[in-house]
């Protein structure tokens, strides 16, 4: 709830802060090959052209159990957390460079007893034993922030913030990200450890026929010994499969911040819930920077700096403080409020910097280079989105083709597997042959399932590299 409102407010104070101009040059988008991987993508037909997705970009694979996954980690996830509080810490900075535009104002109330001895000094007319009492209201140092030194130093706090706030969308991004990736790659492992033990009994029916051949006569070991060398290799594929599949269920459960519920209760969901075309927005490439929580995060950061070079550039100049305060003094508690007793204080103090050894110079330089450090960042994270984006598009090409090609490939080992069993019913193949063709099919369906793996994370990558969904206009 305080995050929520605290990205609310830093929003409504934040108009007018886009204003800088910069010693460094960030890279624009036109710069890339960006707008000419786009088009290769569109045309390819394995992507189409659509709209952005929505923050549950999720929601597009069509699963109930990532779509709960997702959403529970969300709530609970250690850097949510973490992200929430950071927005929180950045705000609470904000509020405190923020109350420098202020007077603050005290009060101060005092009371003295005391007894002055026949020989020491007394105001005259005072009693040997007297009461001294005095209230007054008064203020700290207030600085005259002529050249907005105060007030940079305080937009600059609240870019942080935003740049925060966009930096947990980018949290939200990699934790949904990381969810579906390993969801994914758990569901295509726990397919591929299916079909892989179907292999091994298969191949362990083979290796019991050429058992019996063997034990006949009618084979020599050469065969025996070979198909044993398959059924051994299967085997140590099916260990490997299932340690995979106990890791990434660890995996998930750490990412979702809940092991209960990710034990043993996730259930294979069909792969066809992936059949349908990825959209890819219309208004690419140039909307890209704006959906992008990272690309966002840096152009903040880069604010923030042009601010502090704004409040080091104002140290150069003459600081003015103000300090009063107004109150009573008197020795009878009856005449404190009367008019009688006021005290006026006022004082102004003027500071010129004549000689600091460097220290404002040096300070102005260090501001500078923060400034010139943010803009390579933003430049490399363009840099980076761009090349994300190229390569989920040049991924899921390929996946997709080889998806396409195995497709035909199992075609051709179902009909040689039908064709063997018609054979072996007529009497013109043996048991061996239907097991060696099944093995071929189950083989086909193997290499399938990973490259339509592939098809899957590259598809979570090309979301991932778009901004799952994240519009900088929501703030």
């Amino acid at each position: 709830m305080r995050s929520a409102l605290c990205i609310g407010l830093t929003a409504s104070l934040l108009a007018g802060c886009l204003s800088h101009t910069y010693r460094g040059s960030p890279l624009p988008l036109e710069c890339t090959d960006f707008a000419v991987q786009v088009q290769r993508g569109l045309g390819s037909g394995v992507v189409c052209s659509g709209d952005y997705f929505g923050r549950c970009w999720w929601s597009f694979f069509e699963d109930p159990q990532l779509n709960q996954l997702i959403e529970l980690a969300l709530t609970c996830h250690p850097d949510i957390k973490m992200a929430e509080a950071r927005i929180a810490l950045a705000y609470d900075e904000a509020l405190e460079r923020r109350s420098k535009l202020f007077p603050h104002l005290f009060g101060f109330a005092s009371a003295t007893r005391e007894k002055v001895s026949e020989f020491g000094s007394r105001v005259q007319g005072a009693k040997d034993l007297f009461t001294e009492v005095s209230f007054s209201l008064g203020s700290s140092l207030f600085e005259l922030d002529l050249w907005k030194r105060n007030q940079s130093l305080y937009r600059a706090a609240l870019c942080e913030t935003a740049a925060e706030i966009a930096e947990y969308a980018e949290v939200e991004l990699l934790l949904s990200k990381a969810i579906a990736s390993v969801y994914v790659a758990l569901q295509f492992d726990l397919e591929r450890l299916a079909i892989t033990q179907k292999r091994l009994q298969t191949r362990k029916q083979v290796y019991n026929l050429l058992y019996q051949q063997f034990k006949n006569g009618i084979i020599d070991e050469f065969h025996l010994y070979s198909t044993d060398i398959e059924v051994q290799v299967l085997r140590d594929e099916v260990y490997k499969l299932e340690a995979v599949v106990g890791i990434n269920r660890h995996a998930l459960a750490a990412l979702v911040g809940n092991i209960s519920c990710c034990s043993e209760g996730i259930e294979v969901m069909p792969a066809a819930m992936f059949e349908k075309p990825v959209p890819l927005p219309r208004s690419l490439p140039i909307d890209l920077l704006a959906r992008r929580p990272d690309v966002v995060a840096s152009q903040w950061q880069i604010e923030a700096a042009c601010f502090d070079v704004r409040a080091a550039k104002a140290e150069f100049f003459p600081r003015i403080d103000l300090v009063g305060s107004v109150g009573n003094e008197s020795f009878k508690l009856g005449q404190l409020l009367t008019g009688k007793t006021l005290t006026v204080l006022g004082e102004a103090l003027s500071v010129l910097p004549i000689f600091t050894a460097g220290k404002l110079r040096a300070k102005l330089g260090i501001a500078h280079e923060r400034v010139e450090i943010a803009v390579e960042r933003y430049n490399q994270t363009v840099l980076l989105a761009v090349e994300q984006v190229s390569d989920a598009l040049t991924t899921l090409q390929s996946s997709h083709a080889r998806v396409e090609a195995l497709q035909n490939s199992i075609q051709d080992a179902m009909q040689l597997y039908s064709l063997t069993e018609q054979r072996f019913t007529q009497g013109v193949a043996n048991r061996i042959a239907v097991l060696n063709a099944l093995e071929d099919l189950l083989v086909q369906r193997d290499l399938e399932k990973r490259a339509d793996l592939d098809r899957f994370l590259s598809a979570i990558d090309l979301m991932r590299a778009l901004g799952g969904g994240y519009d900088v206009k929501e703030l």
